[in-house]
């Protein structure tokens, strides 16, 4: 299945997708702003990216909008 992570700076994008890559999800590109990331489980999907904006100390919260897509925020927003 395919799911989307929106981001809210574009520069973080390419750093997500190399690291979704190296837990093995296959992730690219589809915006600038916007990763999309296949895989067999979205909870793989939603908990990799709890990880990288925990590793990289990001001010950011993944927050699950649908069965398919995750948006990356500042919390409260």
């Amino acid at each position: 299945m395919k799911f989307e992570i929106e981001l809210t700076r574009s520069a973080d994008a390419e750093d997500l997708v190399q690291s979704l890559s190296a837990k093995g999800i296959e992730a690219e590109l589809s915006k600038p702003d916007c990763v999309t990331a296949k895989a067999e489980d979205f909870a793989l999907v939603e908990h990799a990216v709890e990880e990288w904006t925990a590793e990289r100390g990001l001010p950011f919260v993944p927050m699950h909008v649908d069965d398919r897509r995750v948006v990356v925020t500042p919390p409260g927003a």
